[in-house]
């Protein structure tokens, strides 16, 4: 080690620190949500809802051991389908344009490549505001099809 860098010994030993997570919460929720605004554009949100996605874990006391994974729902097992939905109908009431795009059964890191997405940018490209509610997990060529 070099002292004049004032770099940390590696074998030190890590402490938790749980109890500062509520108090980190609070302060980005007092501090930082605040300041979150919706877009002020039309907005095209393109998601998945057809794979079981993790929502929910159980954590033992101590935290020590793995966590037990005890619930799920639909998604694109990155992020839950209800989440975008909440996102989606919370822009709505702020007043946002917003086309919502269900892509069905893909998952999160297939999703930007997909025939649905690339169907979905040339309607977007095209400024074609009718094929939101045309288009949707039925259509053929969808993604995970």
């Amino acid at each position: 080690m070099r002292p004049e860098h004032e770099i940390l010994q590696v074998k030190r030993t890590w402490s938790k620190q749980f109890e500062k997570a509520a108090v980190l919460r609070k302060g980005f929720e007092q501090e930082v949500v605040p300041h979150l605004k919706p877009p002020n554009c039309r907005v095209h949100v393109i998601y998945a809802d057809g794979i079981e996605t993790l929502s929910k874990l159980k954590f033992e006391q101590n935290l020590y051991r793995k966590a037990k994974l005890i619930g799920f729902e639909k998604g694109d097992d990155t992020i839950t389908a209800r989440s975008v939905d909440k996102m989606c109908e919370a822009w709505r009431n702020a007043g946002v344009v917003l086309h919502q795009n269900r892509a069905g059964k893909v998952h999160h890191k297939e999703l930007i490549s997909c025939p649905f997405t690339l169907r979905v940018l040339d309607h977007v490209m095209a400024q074609d505001d009718e094929y939101s509610s045309e288009m949707d997990e039925s259509e053929d060529g969808c993604c995970g099809a």
